[in-house]
């Protein structure tokens, strides 16, 4: 049994917790990470990599980069179908059991100490320190961040984001014939209107696809039977040679939060930050990694409004963002016939989002763009007439 103090302690060992450890690793701070399973482990998650991952890291990427996507196959109710190819859409695909080890050892390589297998007990205060107990010992730091995912003990332990309602993604790993994964090998397939308040995704990794199905609703019990109804639409997916399941809850961003008190720092999905709209989490857990333990280190330097300060930055960077993400949801949730028809298949409107997934504009430079075109004048139009019919 160990005990050992530290000057900062990060559960969770994902994009985020490997971000916050090599962070103040990096800092000169002793910092060790907690992860509950033996590394490396699956996640549920599409693994594509967008543009503003490049913003939140400087070292390369390509010893665990599979595959990139350059092309979009966009289905509604399972028959109207069309193939798009975005101005500069270039999506990097990963295996996150792969990637998140591989951002692990860079924070390990920095000089963070990892304790794999290790979950965390109980958390509680003691003369303004953490003290976290867990099956290998008691451990002892002056702030915590939390990076343990959706349903984040860390979160619960310090009091927050305690009635926060979460999604539901089930994807599975599926192995295909090389002919069928050469004709689909650069294509993302994104699977609209059946799936309810969500959708079907599926995205091609080195050789094979990872399929899934996520939505934003907290009860979801025909997961299964809709991702055995996506495999049986598209061809690519016929007759898979083996298949790897796995689930896990969506903490899709929904209204601002306080995530940061009395030393503890949530960070990526214990945070709560997922693009209301696609989904997406990588590229908001990497850059929240890293501004956690900046405001962690403020902190252990004696900055008695750390935590209001990371409370206010996440909220200015990402979470103005996210508004209008939400908004983006509601709208197609509300109208997906005329949002897929108008939209999605517009090849203007896939060009605006290539440019967001590229890191070039935010979400509200692309509300503005999106408002601006032709699907966005004629929605507007639209609008009106549609209230009526809903």
């Amino acid at each position: 049994m160990s005990n050992a103090t530290y000057d900062a302690i990060v559960i969770g060992s994902g994009p985020a917790g490997a971000m916050a450890a090599r962070t103040l690793a990096r800092r000169g701070r002793s910092v060790m990470m907690l992860e509950r399973d033996k590394l490396p482990r699956p996640k549920a998650c599409g693994g594509g990599l967008t543009g503003n991952i490049r913003k939140s890291i400087d070292f390369e990427l390509d010893d665990v980069v599979e595959n990139v996507v350059t092309r979009t196959f966009c289905v509604f109710k399972g028959t109207r179908s069309i193939l798009l190819q975005p101005k500069g859409l270039h999506v990097q695909m990963v295996q996150r059991d792969k990637f998140d080890n591989y951002l692990t050892q860079r924070a390990v390589a920095d000089g963070a100490e990892l304790r794999d297998g290790t979950p965390m007990r109980k958390m509680t205060s003691e003369h303004g320190s953490k003290i976290i107990e867990t099956p290998s010992g008691t451990f002892k730091a002056k702030v915590v961040i939390g990076a343990d995912g959706a349903a984040s003990p860390t979160a619960r332990a310090a009091g927050l984001r305690l009635n926060t309602p979460l999604g539901i993604a089930m994807d599975a790993d599926l192995a295909v014939r090389p002919e069928q994964y050469e004709k689909w090998k650069d294509t993302a397939i994104f699977d609209f209107g059946i799936v309810p308040h969500g959708y079907g995704w599926s995205f091609p990794k080195k050789d094979f696809f990872s399929i899934g199905v996520g939505t934003v609703e907290s009860h979801f019990p025909t997961a299964r039977a809709h991702l055995n109804d996506l495999m049986a639409r598209h061809e690519c997916l016929h007759d898979s040679l083996s298949m790897k399941l796995r689930s896990a809850p969506l903490p899709f961003w929904t209204h601002h939060e306080e995530i940061a008190v009395d030393g503890v720092f949530l960070a990526g999905d214990s945070a709560g930050l997922v693009d209301p709209f696609s989904g997406e989490g990588i590229s908001y857990a990497l850059r929240s990694g890293t501004l956690a333990a900046e405001f962690a280190a403020a902190r252990l330097a004696g900055d008695s409004s750390a935590e209001a300060g990371y409370n206010e930055m996440i909220e200015r960077t990402m979470e103005r963002g996210f508004a209008f993400a939400l908004r983006l949801a509601n709208i197609f949730f509300e109208h997906p016939n005329v949002t897929y028809h108008v939209g999605v298949r517009s090849q203007a409107v896939n060009d605006i989002f290539a440019k967001l997934i590229a890191g070039e504009i935010d979400y509200v430079e692309l509300y503005q763009e999106l408002a601006a075109s032709w699907p966005g004048r004629f929605y507007r139009l639209l609008k009106p007439l549609l209230k009526v019919l809903k």
